[in-house]
């Protein structure tokens, strides 16, 4: 595998830098994969990449346990809402599922 520094690839020219959807693993690798709390700000979770210049939006359906950019309190008014949706289903799953379930998103920018 090459490796090249941000200058060196010519993303410190770019005006925005979009990484191609691979499922949930780009947004683990983004964020190191890491049992972050929920509430960790995006730019600490994502490291290095930011403290370049570099525009960085992260599009994300939920569907692994890695959210970050919650602000307080969020994660509290989802759990319950699955617990009722999973509930009203027929199947009832702990309030934490939620992030995993792929019914929410999250919409990262630094």
């Amino acid at each position: 595998m090459t490796s090249l520094s941000v200058s060196e690839s010519g993303l410190s020219l770019s005006d925005l830098l979009r990484l191609p959807s691979n499922r949930d693993l780009n947004y683990r690798k983004l964020t190191y994969d890491a049992a972050w709390p929920r509430t960790t700000p995006f730019n600490t979770a994502i490291g290095l990449l930011a403290t370049n210049h570099v525009n960085l939006i992260s599009l994300r359906t939920c569907k692994a346990d890695v959210v970050v950019g919650l602000t307080d309190g969020q994660e509290e008014e989802l759990e319950p809402t699955w617990v009722d949706i999973t509930t009203a289903k027929g199947k009832p799953e702990t309030g934490k599922a939620w992030a995993w379930s792929g019914k929410w998103a999250v919409m990262l920018e630094k």
